[in-house]
């Protein structure tokens, strides 16, 4: 199968457009940028799939699906279009997923955004669409779609949108959700809505202006709804049968040149999104899928029908045509050799032809691949390490091996590095006659890179949309590689070009051969082990900051930089790294004022450019490891806080954390395991007991040990558990001692005023007074995944709702039981502790001393 990464095309462009500036002679440049190319990254794939690539060259039709988030697109119309019917498929995301949850690990806001990103990659990588963004940040749930093109800036977003359609040029639009409330969730039905009104827009020549000294017009012919019936209209079969603004098609059929069905292919891609825990099995077979007509003009059965383009009406010749049809029907599976003089005599043509410079900047990436391919080249371009600090010269290796033919003659190697530009590498050896099956290896120092690698939407500070410094950028999916090489070759005196990243290769003992990304660094990072201190009182603190050298021999000294009447000791440490990638850990005691205050804390480094950066890395077997640098600082809270200190047991949940900030308050905090459940006789040791978030979505075994947590609840103890979500995978809803039903009910507004229905209860009173001032400074939202319905035993306790809204009591409720008590908890704990918010500390430290 061929698992496709982001086309050197695309980088070229951006290169281009950064190095040399936005004038008018890189308009035709900056037009690539998004090209949707099936790229490998020098690896030769199997007759059967280059047979599906050489389908490809007589393809011309383009769709776009729009949608607002990673995991809503149809990864079985992508597959069916791309795979299947060999057009070119852009999912258009209008935000990277940074305000949902993780099933898999501990990432939230901007590292969860990263994660997801490369979630789409992966899955474009097998369903064969490519991928792209809006600069939008997804702020969390939102219920209407005014609030979501509000907080967007809707011209700055909608402008990204029309960008995103005059770049890639589709032919047709499709959305994922109707331009109405029917979408369920401000964003998705806002991404429809922006989606319809860029369509007009992009072939508007006085719309978005801006964007005209580097783009063209563009209008796409229809736009259409992808509907479902279980959601929306049960009656959808008969619409799309007798209804003209609706038509249906089957997506499900058989490829035999991938061994695979279209809906397989989706399964497996949608299977990507591990953490949104969208894993699913695989489906085979027919599959409808329907779609409704939005605006342009009407399709009377296919999306792909009266796109009526070809080599001849692009500029291209008849020769061309002929020439292509030529390739595909004398393919011999048992020699792809054999098909390099036409797809070489194909590439010269389209070199010197009169076609448009979109489509033959296109087919020329794609006969470079299927040259590649056909000759079972191989090239790869190395460093030792996966980094080196920005402004210095890594040390590349150089291999290139054909395992097809003989007679291959590489004339140059050269490279184009973001953001520094381009150079030629000079060889004694060159030209180089390759020989089969023998590597040529070359070693050279690059130019080093200016910048410190980062995602480029993070570069500047942002609130509901993303700065980006260069326009070009706008809309791709990650950075271009710190290092692209290009491998330039000869066959029969006829050249082409073989591109790929510069990376970092290693064997692993279980695993094998692995590799990730090359990175530019800085010298050494420095990040703090939390990112919220807490002080429950005026007593001094351990802070622990990890240190990182990204350089041999490298000397420095770490101090603090403390808010105004907070101090620390030592006052500095000086540290000695022989080694790369060396790490220490130091640690700070920190003192707090007497009073309550909140404060950033930042480290100091000698030697080391500020701010100081801090570095993590986001590491997981479906997608490429992540380096991921950022200004290092801390929150500290000197709360007005007092705690019934005692031991508290602590199952946790997903991508859960709340267990940290409850040790940070003081309490001694037991994590425990289902061995630990079955293995304990009684759990009364615990004064209370807190179930972390989605623990009944993630762990099946909970449900073993009902009966031994209601039995510590009627002994006397004090169980707390927090949201789990309302969906399929919800394990039981048998989660308290009296029934109760959960729902997606939730509190999105982060102001909305909280009524105390019971201002007298022990919850609100010991041991902290409670006041309004406890909810002020929330992030994201109050709280989800209310309970809709209890049993009379429960008493709720906290009264708010978004505006236009009727009251939602149903996020926090209490019930006795036996000599002990029973808490849901709807409140979203797990996002205002690590944000380091007062009040939900002084709520929560209430909730576990109660007795």
């Amino acid at each position: 199968m061929v698992f496709r990464s982001l086309t050197t095309l695309i980088l070229f462009g951006i290169f281009e457009v950064m190095n040399r500036g936005t004038s008018m002679q890189n308009k035709r440049i900056l037009a690539l940028v998004f090209v949707a190319l099936p790229t490998l990254w020098a690896s030769a794939q199997s007759s059967s799939e280059i047979q599906k690539e050489i389908q490809r060259l007589n393809e011309f039709k383009k769709v776009m699906y729009v949608a607002a988030h990673p995991d809503d697109e149809n990864t079985r119309v992508i597959a069916w279009l791309s795979r299947g019917r060999n057009a070119y498929v852009r999912y258009l995301s209008l935000t990277r997923g940074d305000g949902g949850q993780n099933m898999i690990g501990t990432e939230l806001g901007a590292e969860l955004g990263i994660l997801r990103t490369q979630e789409l990659l992966a899955a474009r990588r097998i369903d064969g669409g490519s991928q792209a963004f809006t600069r939008a940040v997804d702020f969390g749930y939102s219920k209407t779609a005014d609030e979501t093109i509000e907080l967007w800036d809707k011209r700055k977003v909608l402008g990204d949108v029309v960008r995103a359609i005059r770049t890639f040029k589709p032919d047709v639009i499709v959305t994922r959700f109707p331009p109405d409330d029917r979408g369920g969730h401000g964003h998705h039905t806002a991404s429809a809505m922006l989606a319809i009104e860029a369509f007009d827009l992009a072939g508007s020549d006085t719309a978005f202006v801006d964007q005209l000294d580097l783009l063209d017009t563009w209008q796409p012919q229809s736009i259409y709804w992808n509907t479902y019936s279980w959601r929306w209209d049960p009656n959808l079969d008969s619409l799309a049968t007798h209804d003209p603004r609706y038509f249906k098609q089957d997506v499900g059929g058989y490829d035999p040149y991938l061994g695979v069905s279209y809906n397989e292919l989706a399964s497996l891609a949608r299977s990507q999104h591990r953490c949104q825990g969208f894993g699913v099995s695989i489906s085979r077979g027919e599959a409808y899928e329907y779609f409704q007509h939005l605006d342009g003009e009407m399709l009377e059965s296919d999306l792909l029908e009266n796109i009526d383009r070809s080599w001849e009406s692009l500029g291209g010749t008849s020769a061309m045509q002929q020439l292509v049809q030529s390739i595909a029907s004398e393919f011999d599976p048992q020699d792809p050799a054999g098909s390099l003089p036409k797809l070489l005599e194909l590439r010269q043509a389209l070199s010197v032809s009169d076609m448009e410079d979109h489509w033959r900047e296109i087919k020329l990436a794609e006969v470079d691949e299927l040259i590649a391919m056909c000759s079972g080249l191989h090239a790869e371009a190395t460093s030792e390490n996966y980094s080196e600090v920005a402004g210095s010269m890594p040390d590349v290796n150089f291999r290139i091996m054909p395992r097809s033919v003989d007679d291959l003659v590489l004339t140059k190697i050269s490279y184009r590095s973001f953001p520094n530009g381009e150079g030629d590498l000079s060889f004694d050896s060159f030209p180089r006659i390759l020989l089969r099956n023998e590597y040529a290896e070359f070693e050279y120092f690059l130019l080093g890179a200016r910048m410190i690698s980062q995602p480029y939407w993070l570069r500047q500070p942002f609130t509901t949309t993303y700065s980006v410094e260069h326009k070009s950028l706008i809309g791709m999916p990650e950075n271009p590689p710190e290092y692209l090489i290009t491998f330039t070759l000869e066959y029969q005196n006829m050249p082409f070009e073989m591109t790929v990243p510069l990376d970092y290769r290693w064997s692993d003992r279980v695993d094998g051969e692995q590799r990730r990304p090359f990175v530019s660094s800085p010298k050494a990072t420095a990040g703090f082990d939390e990112d919220v201190f807490i002080f429950a009182d005026d007593s001094p603190n351990d802070v622990r900051v990890r240190v990182r050298s990204f350089k041999e021999d490298f000397s420095t000294s770490l101090g603090l930089d403390v808010p105004e009447g907070w101090s620390y000791e030592p006052e500095v440490v000086a540290l000695d790294f022989d080694n790369k990638y060396e790490e220490r850990v130091v640690t700070f005691s920190v003192y707090p004022p007497e009073d309550a205050s909140e404060g950033i804390l930042r480290p100091t480094l000698e030697f080391v450019e500020e701010p100081v950066q801090q570095f993590s890395e986001i590491a997981y077997d479906h997608i490429p490891t992540q380096v991921v640098f950022g200004e290092s600082r801390a929150k500290v809270v000197r709360l007005s806080l007092v705690i019934d200190p005692g031991k508290i047991g602590y199952i946790q949940g997903a991508g859960d954390e709340v267990d940290v900030a409850i040790e940070q308050m003081g309490f001694e905090v037991d994590r425990l395991t289902e061995s630990d459940l079955a293995a304990k006789a009684s759990l009364s040791e615990y004064q209370s007991i807190v179930i972390g978030i989605r623990a009944y979505n993630v762990h099946p075994w909970l449900l073993n040990y009902r009966d031994k947590l209601m039995k510590y609840v009627e002994e006397g103890g004090n169980l707390i558990v927090q949201y789990n979500t309302a969906t399929r995978d919800l394990l039981t809803s048998d989660i308290g001692p009296y029934p109760l039903t959960l729902s997606r009910q939730r509190v999105t507004e982060e102001d909305a005023k909280a009524s105390i229905i019971d201002p007298a209860h022990p919850y609100f009173n010991i041991p902290n007074k409670i006041t309004a001032a406890d909810f002020d400074g929330w992030v994201q939202e109050r709280g989800l995944y209310f309970a809709s319905d209890w049993d009379d035993h429960y008493q709720p306790l906290i009264s708010w709702h978004d505006k236009d809204e009727p009251a939602r009591i149903g996020g926090l409720l209490f019930a006795p039981y036996g000599d002990g008590s029973f808490t849901y908890v709807g409140i979203s704990f797990f996002r205002e502790l690590p944000a380091g918010v007062p009040g939900a500390f002084r709520i929560l430290a209430n909730i576990l001393s109660y007795e």
